[in-house]
């Protein structure tokens, strides 16, 4: 699923990237990990 990310990033306009961004988030940890740290 990354690479097909990669490609619509490179394809479509920054919106995806914001999109990407907020699923690698989710995949990453819903809770946001950063916060806690």
């Amino acid at each position: 699923k990354s690479f097909t990310l990669t490609i619509m990033l490179q394809t479509q306009p920054p919106q995806v990237a914001t999109l990407a961004k907020a699923i690698k988030v989710t995949v990453d940890g819903p809770r946001e990990p950063r916060s806690k740290t």
